[in-house]
């Protein structure tokens, strides 16, 4: 079990009702279905009684709802013991970064920095879904998130500056008979299935997605739906389709996969976000030494 599905459980149980929990979280009612029907899965036992119209906890959920509380709570206290003994020998900044990515140039340089002129502050990374990764923040869970902007461009009481503009690569097998073309397209690559990420993971990438299977003559022969950037990773090396990932995808080393750079494809804007009103100037601090970089301009590496 992990955290985030024990968060879902308390939520859902202190409303009653998915949906409003669902929104508490910053999921889909369906993403928290799943979060909850994991977890019970791995209890073994049903924690809530699905009515027509409403849920109840069962005795199991009851009981859950105490140990639950109880852990978190205590989970609480003791990132609070750790922030003061942390306090008191490095400061620490946490900045939550999207799983399956690498973090690339344009924090390197801002890191490289810290190490040598700040050597009293320790950064550490934190890995989520881009989904939710504003519930993160709002949480206290992170200090920064290396986002894609659309993910926290609406989002109430959180603040982001535009950190890097990038064109999204076409994936491929490399195997392909078109995969080394001077000038790939998207049509070239017409006779695979196209994989797209359901709105659970990233709402950024899932609309991209969409975008790209509405676009004149495409007709892909399948398109399948996977829940999650880790599905779509495996499914994509075993060679069951293609899809669109940034070039910061840990796939792009991967040899029997090619990303290509293709016009149909439009850019991707990333963006750092925090907290509005936030105190702690490391923060601060570590923002304006972002540097907007554009690299929709450099052609993929093939």
């Amino acid at each position: 079990m992990t955290s985030s599905q024990i968060k879902c459980f308390l939520v859902a149980a202190k409303y009653l009702n998915f949906t409003k929990a669902a929104k508490e979280v910053f999921l889909s009612q369906p993403g928290l279905s799943r979060q909850i029907t994991t977890l019970e899965n791995e209890l073994g036992i049903p924690l809530f009684e699905r009515r027509p119209n409403s849920v109840a906890l069962t005795p199991a959920g009851e009981l859950c709802v105490q140990y639950f509380t109880k852990w978190r709570n205590d989970l609480i206290q003791l990132r609070t013991d750790l922030d003061q003994l942390s306090s008191n020998q490095k400061k620490l900044l946490i900045i939550g970064v999207l799983e399956d990515q690498m973090v690339g140039k344009c924090y390197e340089d801002v890191f490289s920095w810290f190490r040598i002129n700040r050597p009293d502050v320790e950064i550490r990374l934190s890995y989520y879904p881009a989904s939710q990764m504003a519930a993160a923040l709002t949480n206290h869970d992170i200090d920064l998130a290396v986002v894609p902007e659309r993910e926290v461009e609406n989002v109430q009481n959180i603040a982001y500056k535009r950190s890097r503009k990038d064109r999204c690569r076409l994936v491929v097998p490399a195997s392909h008979p078109k995969a080394n073309s001077e000038n790939p397209s998207l049509l070239d690559f017409q006779d695979l299935a196209f994989l797209m990420l359901e709105n659970d993971d990233s709402e950024a990438v899932s609309l991209q997605h969409k975008m790209i299977l509405r676009i004149e003559n495409y007709n892909p022969p399948a398109v399948y739906s996977v829940p999650s950037f880790g599905t779509l990773s495996m499914l994509l090396q075993s060679g069951a389709g293609i899809s669109v990932l940034s070039k910061w995808h840990y796939l792009s080393n991967a040899p029997f996969l090619k990303f290509l750079e293709v016009p149909e494809i439009g850019y991707r804007l990333e963006a750092v976000a925090w907290r509005k009103g936030e105190t702690n100037p490391i923060v601060r601090e570590f923002v304006d030494k972002v540097v907007f970089l554009d690299e929709s301009k450099t052609k993929a590496q093939s």
